[in-house]
């Protein structure tokens, strides 16, 4: 199936509940209960920020629910079944305060109190077939791996890859409902600008993220793809982001953006400058962000200019380091621009902040 697929702390709080509902049950008894699904606790086509978003972009898209992969082990006899495997759960209707969620072929508890449960869930569900270059999702020996994930989506149009925190327990623990918090795998990065000077027509054409060094190759790969896995038994449930490829260069705008009138920014004392999209993607996280040059084309009434910033840095304070050149899974990066009638344009301010929470931290910024 194809899809088109120093500093202060930054926690990664952007997570959502899913639960697997109404899961009381018996087996070997006299009564047996189903495992149902469901999700509990914005909305663009790609990125997630709530439950009501994973609803919508079901029915939006023609859909795509959540991929599950469960086991159950009885440890008096050591014996493992394979309950979930690679099963999508999707939503049976639109009520996102209310919904139904649903699943064929219902799967029941155990109510052996020996009995333990492992599951891991993602989003959004993928086939289970080998593609050289599709996305595809795995699981051998209780880890998942989620594979060819685009080094570069764009955000309206691409896929928020997620990967639930991986639940282990007996029923009974579950407190009848399986609660998942999933998390994102990938890492936001958005391009804004304004301009100052003279008023005019300015448009952005084209902005392209070079090397520093032509013969090195330091920007994250245009056209490739990375795998994420996941470990979810009783010992280990680490997270592994495979290493993604390299490149020289990158554009990152999609189309040409003419900056609108309410851009302008005057310097008068006590104005405050507004910002104008230009692009945003979502990126693999790497560690390719370290000193890069930002070459633009624009014109300016009318006029074919070019102008380079260089020294673009991305990083991600954690534990009282800098991280410098490192994006992190659930992380916003914000780079504004200035552009000037006189000195052309310029790195104006690089924000950092979680991928829900609107704090930022904000590191200086050289134009060499």
């Amino acid at each position: 199936m194809s899809r088109k697929s120093g500093v202060k702390i930054i926690t990664a709080a952007a997570a959502l509940w899913v639960l697997l509902l109404d899961s009381c049950c018996k087996h070997e008894v006299t009564e047996m209960s189903a495992i149902s699904m469901g999700v509990a606790d914005k909305s663009t086509k790609a990125v997630i920020g709530s439950t009501a978003d994973l609803i919508s972009q079901y029915f939006q898209t023609g859909g795509e629910g959540f991929g599950v992969y469960g086991y159950k082990n009885v440890s008096t006899n050591s014996t493992q079944y394979r309950l979930f495997n690679n099963v999508e759960v999707y939503p049976a209707n639109s009520d996102t305060d209310n919904p139904n969620w649903t699943y064929q072929h219902t799967r029941y508890w155990d109510s052996n109190p020996n009995a333990n449960y492992h599951f891991i869930a993602y989003w959004p569900h993928l086939t289970d077939t080998e593609s050289a270059t599709d996305p595809y999702v795995s699981e051998t020996g209780e880890t998942l791996t989620i594979h060819n994930i685009p080094n570069w989506q764009p955000t309206s149009t691409g896929y928020d890859y997620m990967l639930a925190e991986p639940r282990i327990g007996k029923y009974k623990e579950f407190d009848v409902k399986v609660r998942f918090t999933f998390s994102h795998l990938l890492a936001k990065v958005e391009f804004r600008a304004y301009y100052v000077g003279a008023e005019s027509e300015i448009t952005v054409n084209q902005i392209t993220l070079k090397s520093p060094d032509n013969n090195t190759p330091t920007v994250l790969l245009d056209g490739g793809s990375t795998n994420v896995s996941r470990v979810f038994n009783a010992s280990n449930t680490t997270t592994q982001l495979d290493t993604p490829g390299s490149g020289q260069s990158k554009n990152i705008m999609p189309e040409a953006v003419a900056l609108h009138d309410s851009v302008f920014f005057d310097e008068l004392p006590g104005s405050v400058p507004k910002y104008q999209m230009l692009c945003s993607w979502l990126t693999f996280p790497c560690s390719f962000w370290n000193n890069l040059n930002l070459s633009v084309n624009y014109s300016i009434s009318g006029s074919a200019l070019t102008g380079t910033s260089q020294g673009l840095t991305l990083s991600t304070p954690v534990n009282e380091e800098p991280n410098t050149g490192i994006t992190l899974p659930g992380h916003s990066y914000v780079v504004t621009l200035k552009f000037t009638i006189s000195s052309g344009i310029e790195i104006e301010s690089i924000q950092v902040k979680d991928w829900e929470e609107a704090t930022p931290y904000e590191p200086e910024v050289y134009n060499w």
